[in-house]
């Protein structure tokens, strides 16, 4: 049932990524009040010293430039991605009465081999670039608070065909996401993934209120193998 409901959620997902916000209600310690939700694709980190009304005003977000698309014709060497996404620093001090980040997660493309056309009846090899993890630790309010997301991705091959898994995959010669197709044709593939997570303040862990939604789609074209008759 758990996982009838998480294809449902994956299915859903707009072609662009939601960008509602999601507060919940803030969770406490002694001096200060500490929120992470999504908002707007981004993860929003937002803090306020007890008895303090006012309104912090946004740090930067950190902007990560969308990388090439990659292309069957590239050899590729797979690096699990760097998770040290740094924010851009604010004048904020331990000594404001609010403060609130902005995070940004890596972007998602995907990538398939054999190189060019494909075919049937032999398994293409799929990956992503996108991370396993995300573990960040953020000083806000001089708290520090404690990141950590993963994600879930629902495949869907362009056939019918649909899987649903927490790993990225990875170029020849692993084969953790792998499909065959039957019959000659081009298939558009697309990757849905939401990442959810908590955070821990103070020694103590929270639910991260909302997802980010990401998604990212390749053509891949299956052609007929050629029959060729040599007579004696």
């Amino acid at each position: 049932m758990r996982k009838f409901i998480l294809i449902l959620a994956l299915i859903s997902i707009p072609l662009s990524s939601v960008s509602s916000a999601t507060a919940a209600e803030p969770n406490c310690t002694s001096k200060v009040c500490v929120n992470v939700y999504t908002e707007n694709g981004q993860l929003v980190i937002e803090g306020k010293k007890i008895g303090a009304t006012a309104s912090p005003t946004p740090r930067p977000a950190t902007s990560i430039a969308p990388k090439p698309k990659p292309t069957a014709t590239r050899k590729y060497t797979y690096k699990p991605r760097s998770n040290n996404l740094k924010p851009k620093k604010s004048s904020n001090t331990s000594n404001s009465l609010a403060d609130k980040i902005l995070q940004s997660l890596p972007t998602l493309q995907i990538a398939y081999q054999p190189e060019g056309k494909v075919l049937p009846k032999l398994p293409v090899i799929f990956w992503s670039d996108m991370p396993t993890f995300f573990n960040k630790d953020f000083r806000i309010l001089g708290q520090r608070v404690s990141v950590n997301l993963k994600p879930k991705s629902l495949w869907s091959f362009g056939d019918g065909s649909l899987l649903i898994t927490d790993k990225s995959g990875k170029p020849y010669p692993s084969k953790e996401i792998t499909h065959s197709y039957s019959v000659p044709g081009t298939y558009a593939v697309l990757v849905k993934t939401i990442w959810e997570g908590s955070f821990t303040v103070d020694g103590v862990t929270f639910p991260i209120n909302g997802a980010i939604h990401q998604q990212s789609g390749v053509d891949v074209k299956v052609v007929g193998a050629s029959t060729k008759f040599v007579g004696k």
